[in-house]
């Protein structure tokens, strides 16, 4: 596992002409290390939420990373051999070599989500032109929709603030594996003996992290 983790996120009220649910899931750590939480809501902010808003969501989640995104310090900066920025994955009835653990080495990354809104809605009351009723129904053929008809239910909606054509820096992102490899033995996951077959890095040229800019709108319905 990886040797240090955190997780942040902040709730903050958001007004919809129209909202019936509220949802906020704060994402858990990836490692036996958490750091931070959520942050608390000061009164008179909570004094001004009502019963039918959205909240907009603020996550962050570093594994082994700095504010920045860069590695850190403390871990070696997640290089050279028997580092700690490791990730192990133990495969089932594969017992060569004592048990084979898929490794991802030299580990690091952040993500941090700025403002996804969530708010109640009902889906149009028109079909688009996309109509297809096959969607609806399951391998037999039932519809899992009365009727296979979606208009107007109740929906959870998510979705970014922003304008199409306008680049908003909605998700940063950076996640970089530096080597993978196959090590064995019942402890295996502790192992830096095998060389790497492959390494991948999500990343901008200029820093740890690159931004990715969430247009349009997603609706959840039918639970």
């Amino acid at each position: 596992m990886s040797a240090s983790n955190c997780t942040r996120g902040r709730a903050r009220p958001l007004s919809r002409a129209y909202g019936a649910f509220a949802l906020v899931t704060l994402m858990a750590g990836l490692s036996g290390t958490a750091c931070a939480g959520m942050e608390e809501l000061l009164d008179d902010e909570m004094a001004g939420v009502a019963g039918q808003q959205g909240v907009a969501l603020l996550l962050e989640h570093r594994m082994n990373a700095d504010a920045s995104g860069a590695p850190l310090a403390s871990l070696s900066s997640c290089v050279g051999l028997n580092n700690p920025c490791k990730l192990g994955v133990k495969f089932a009835n594969r017992a060569g070599g004592g048990g084979e653990w898929l490794m991802l080495k030299d580990f690091f990354g952040r993500l941090f989500i700025d403002g996804l809104n969530v708010d109640g809605s009902f889906n149009p009351a028109a079909y688009t032109a996309y109509r297809d009723d096959a969607r609806f129904k399951n391998d037999a053929g039932t519809c899992l929709l009365a009727g296979c008809d979606p208009r107007n239910l109740p929906a959870l909606q998510l979705s970014f603030t922003g304008s199409p054509g306008v680049f908003e820096n909605d998700i940063t992102l950076g996640l970089e594996v530096g080597r993978m490899a196959l090590e064995y033995g019942a402890t295996g996951f502790g192992n830096d003996a095998n060389g790497s077959f492959l390494g991948f890095r999500i990343r901008d040229t200029a820093g740890y992290t690159t931004t990715i800019d969430v247009d349009g709108k997603v609706r959840l319905y039918g639970f």
